[in-house]
């Protein structure tokens, strides 16, 4: 959720509208709007929307107790600075490299009489935005590496920023092409290995002949066709999800990814512990569970054969 609905600036009403509205449902709102009444340390740092309540809301929910106007109202120098800072980079970085809201300084230069600054201009389109053909490049680029991502960066430029341009110029969105994907990762893999391709024995043609079966197809690499090999032997004898998490723990380009694997590995190994440490009570109660079942049923067989031996003494009275 976007945090910035709950701190509108001065004639939004609409957004403080419905941050109230969220906040309505929410099931913190009391201890979040008493958090922000008796947490605001000064008039003008208490600002957004929390518990439902706007800052004037809360003044008046505050006994007898106005918190001290911020440095900025009460120190002209310190409202000048932040006045110069907002000049050069504008009025919302200016907030936050100083930590506060926007309202604040504003109320601040309005009470020491300073000029609100002048807005910064924005950022000029990009080049793929102004230029039609800029941006054909960019999509035909994008065709042929596959990824709008790939050509952005090749491009020192952002995919939002192409596929933008994109729809602006009417281009749609590149096709995918995910034979060119898998070039750029085996490019990409190959100059993490410094350039060398990783070496395994090749194939004995004995091999070959005796299993035709087990052989994957020639791509053209013998040495391809023994790693295949290799790998499907892996996934035959240890499973396709075991052979997954060792390439991760061991392959994976991110080390995050490599941690969270490992991590995942120990866990497993405690809860299959665990399990074959309850294994013998388990069974145990499945033997009890077992033997209650056979027990019932020997007790129904003799019920039905009494009610029988019964029936039929009704029915032949003088059999005797």
């Amino acid at each position: 959720m976007d945090t910035d609905r709950f701190f509108p600036e001065t004639g939004e009403g609409r957004k403080a509208s419905e941050a109230k509205a969220i906040c309505a449902d929410c099931q913190v709102q009391e201890p979040c709007q008493e958090l922000a009444v008796r947490g605001a340390d000064s008039q003008d740092t208490d600002h957004g929307i929390f518990g439902g309540t706007l800052p004037a809301e809360r003044g008046r929910l505050r006994p007898n107790r106005f918190p001290e106007p911020s440095a900025y109202r009460q120190r002209r120098e310190v409202a000048e600075h932040a006045h110069e800072l907002a000049s050069r980079v504008g009025l919302r970085q200016a907030a936050t490299q100083l930590g506060v809201s926007r309202d604040t300084l504003k109320g601040a230069w309005m009470h020491w009489g300073l000029a609100q600054p002048e807005r910064k201009p924005t950022n000029p389109p990009s080049r793929f935005l102004a230029d039609r053909g800029e941006a054909e490049r960019a999509f035909r680029l994008a065709e042929q590496l596959g990824s709008v991502n790939a050509a952005a960066a090749q491009l020192g430029t952002t995919w939002p920023s192409l596929r933008k341009a994109f729809q602006r110029h009417e281009l749609g969105m590149p096709q995918p092409n995910p034979g060119a994907v898998s070039r750029r990762k085996s490019a990409a893999a190959l100059a993490r290995l410094g350039g060398r391709r990783p070496t395994a024995p090749e194939l004995d043609p004995t091999f070959v002949q005796l299993n035709p079966g087990n052989v994957p197809p020639d791509r053209g690499l013998t040495v391809d066709r023994a790693v295949r090999l290799r790998r499907a032997e892996e996934i035959e004898t240890l499973g396709f999800g075991v052979v997954a998490d060792m390439n991760t723990e061991s392959r994976a380009n991110r080390p995050a990814v490599r941690h969270h694997a490992v991590q995942r590995r120990a866990e497993r190994a405690q809860q299959l512990s665990a399990e074959r440490a309850s294994r013998p009570a388990q069974r145990q109660a499945e033997r009890a569970e077992r033997q209650a079942q056979a027990r019932a049923g020997q007790a129904v067989r003799a019920l039905r054969a009494h009610h029988a031996d019964r029936d039929e003494r009704e029915v032949f009275p003088d059999a005797r």
